[in-house]
């Protein structure tokens, strides 16, 4: 059985002192351990390199549904640069002021630089995200 890493797996209780830290430090130790193996065994490097490109997929749809989106919503400006990005984060073209209307007033988190998550963003929450940029734009 492989196992996994989850948050869940990290030591129940919080202590402070010298025991905190060596048991943080083994659990470091044992989730590069199991990093390892993922990497060098071939059938779960194929598993694992094929999640990855499956994220890829999801996260670059996302970008070309969010532009296509907003540009129906009717934000104004050239939105090219959400799918010219990489990664799963993106800069919105918002200012800070607007960002912090995004928290404020719909929920939705983003740091006052503009940068937005996109690896957040799926079927369910994208059109509530659009409408709330739409808005504070």
């Amino acid at each position: 059985m492989i196992e996994t890493f989850a948050y869940e797996a990290l030591p129940s209780r919080v202590r402070f002192g010298r025991g905190t830290i060596r048991e943080l430090a083994a659990e470091v130790e044992r989730l590069g351990a199991r990093r390892a193996l993922v990497l060098t065994t071939p059938a779960l490097r194929s598993m694992w390199e094929g999640e990855l490109a499956a994220m890829r997929v999801r996260i670059k749809a996302m970008r070309e549904q969010l532009q296509a989106k907003l540009q129906a919503a009717g934000v104004k400006g050239e939105l090219g640069f959400i799918t010219r990005q990489k990664g799963m984060f993106s800069y919105s073209g918002l200012n800070a002021a607007q960002m912090q209307r995004l928290r404020s007033e719909f929920g939705i988190y983003g740091v006052d630089s503009g940068r937005i998550c996109v690896a957040a963003l799926n079927a369910k929450n994208i059109d509530a995200v659009v409408a709330a940029i739409a808005s504070v734009s």
